[in-house]
């Protein structure tokens, strides 16, 4: 009943009417703000790093920034519950480039499969995914991912999966 409560929350939170409004946020709150509400969620079982270079105040949906984080943590969350990783760690950072901010998203489980290794871009397009279960099939919606890159690329932002190529380990999203 507590867990049901708790991801229930999550999602009721993630809706609210307040946050389809665009309107002048600041990211590192909306960020700060998901991550807290999914360490409740897991019970402080995956450690967050989170680092703010700054100060990022935009026009946005808050919803678009919380939808992102959500979907990322998803996908680490059935990762580390799947691979045994000892600690399990993500970490967010944001900050500012010229006038450009950016979003750096890890974390230090397994990293791509290797049908995804070479060409980490094939993980953004809609209905690719790797997740599958004990018997080989398929189970993922392959959605997650496509929807964090749809909601950057309204904000005229891209995506970057080039650290996957060089690391043996982890995964990476800037």
């Amino acid at each position: 009943k507590d867990k049901f409560n708790s991801w229930f929350k999550v999602t009721i939170d993630a809706v609210e009417m307040d946050k389809r409004k665009r309107k002048k946020e600041n990211i590192g709150k909306i960020i700060n703000k998901s991550i807290n509400k999914w360490k409740s969620v897991q019970n402080n079982k995956i450690e967050y790093i989170y680092i703010e270079n700054g100060t990022i105040d935009i026009r946005c949906f808050p919803f678009d920034f919380e939808t992102i984080i959500s979907n990322l943590v998803t996908n680490s969350n059935t990762i580390f519950k799947y691979h045994k990783v000892e600690k399990p760690t993500i970490k967010i950072e944001i900050g500012r480039n010229d006038e450009k901010f950016y979003i750096k998203y890890s974390d230090n489980g397994p990293g791509l499969c290797n049908a995804f290794k070479k060409e980490p871009q094939k993980i953004l397009k809609y209905g690719v995914t790797d997740r599958r279960n004990a018997n080989g099939e398929v189970v993922g919606t392959g959605m997650g991912l496509w929807i964090v890159d749809s909601i950057i690329q309204n904000y005229k932002g891209h995506i970057s999966l080039q650290k996957n190529i060089e690391s043996d380990t982890g995964f990476f999203i800037d």
